[in-house]
């Protein structure tokens, strides 16, 4: 599997028998994970009927079918705040079970979650224990599945978005591994609430960033569900090419929380709020853009509907838009969305848009 994004690969059990020599003999199977660039990745094997174990703070894409469970299990060591968030990434719903004890389903669990869209469940562990997870699916569906602790930090992986939940006056740790590919990259980390108020403190210099040692910081940036945004060019003094990051997310009340970062060469779209750009005429002849959906937008009604609107002053320009799974430079050769009317105001709509990062190229007409 070498495609951009998440790598799945299937073994049937009939090639599982042809490489071992019969379906009942014991033999290894070798992974080789091979880096066009240096990368930060998680690799996870597991087999259908068995169940999975996940390390908090891992990120798990699966997926389930119609009218079936996926089962998984975490063991947590010491007592701490527990998270498990699972988001549909394709067309389905998955429904969300929980118990300290094996196998919960529809009818046997201690905690589920069954809304449309995203699912979370976050309870209190007062001891070492393991609880047993199980993702139910009405149909077919691709899943992405967190287990965070509150007490461990978690890794945030580039271009996928991470949900959490934190407690009024705690914090929720995450690591950021900066990797500027382009000389006008810049960093961009968005922070959104779903309820209730939440800070972002962020550095590189120590590991727990507050209120009173940070570099950056989404205080007073806004309060409420306004979405908190950092972002870090190349020209700021305390950018960096190859670092690492730490991110404290501080709750001023309870709060449900997703978190996303990225580092490009896009500029950073936020819904509601227009952005002028200048292409062709000796300047460059394309500009990059990327922005989130979020699971807001799924979170009561399932999957809404975004519009993409350009409207040029003067000459013509070419619009293409691809999730970051397929390309962060979309164009003619690689797109999901595109308008190449020879008109002044184009648009865009993306139906029923599933949770992620996109980017949107604007290209001058020649």
């Amino acid at each position: 599997a070498s495609t951009r994004g998440d790598d799945q690969i299937v073994l049937q059990g009939s090639d599982i028998s042809t490489a071992c020599g019969g379906l009942f003999t014991r033999c290894e199977i070798k992974i080789a994970i091979y880096g066009a660039t240096k990368t930060l990745f998680s690799l996870t094997a597991t087999s259908y009927g068995k169940i999975t174990f996940l390390e908090p703070g891992q990120t798990y894409t699966g997926t389930v079918e119609s009218h079936s469970l996926r089962e998984f299990a975490v063991f947590i060591d010491s007592p701490s705040d527990l998270l498990i968030d699972v988001v549909p990434i394709s067309s389905g719903d998955p429904d969300l079970y929980l118990a300290s004890y094996p196998h919960p389903n529809t009818t046997h669990y201690e905690y589920r979650r069954v809304r449309i869209g995203r699912d979370s469940i976050a309870i209190r562990s007062s001891k070492a224990i393991y609880y047993y997870i199980s993702v139910y699916g009405y149909r077919r569906t691709t899943f992405r599945m967190t287990v965070a602790l509150e007490s461990a930090p978690v890794t945030l992986v580039g271009g996928e978005v991470q949900n959490g939940f934190v407690r009024k006056g705690h914090g929720r740790q995450y690591i950021y591994h900066v990797q500027r590919t382009h000389p006008t990259a810049q960093t961009n980390l968005m922070l959104h609430a779903f309820n209730g108020n939440v800070f972002m403190y962020v550095s590189a210099n120590t590991t727990h960033p507050s209120a009173t040692d940070h570099q950056f910081s989404t205080e007073g940036a806004g309060t409420g569900q306004q979405r908190g945004i950092i972002t870090i060019p190349t020209s700021d003094s305390r950018a960096c090419d190859r670092c690492i990051l730490y991110i404290n997310v501080v709750g001023v009340q309870d709060s449900m929380f997703s978190l996303l970062g990225t580092s490009g060469d896009a500029s950073l779209l936020v819904f509601s709020q227009p952005m002028r750009g200048t292409v062709g005429d000796g300047m460059t002849n394309v500009l990059y853009y990327e922005f989130l959906v979020d699971n807001t937008t799924m979170a009561d009604t399932g999957p809404k509907d975004v519009s993409l609107v350009v409207s040029t002053f003067s000459g013509m320009v070419a619009m293409y838009v691809a999730r970051s799974t397929l390309t962060t430079t979309p164009g003619p050769e690689m797109y999901e969305y595109k308008n190449t009317d020879l008109s002044n105001y184009k648009a865009i709509d993306l139906p029923h848009s599933s949770p992620g990062v996109y980017y949107v190229a604007i290209e001058a007409e020649m």
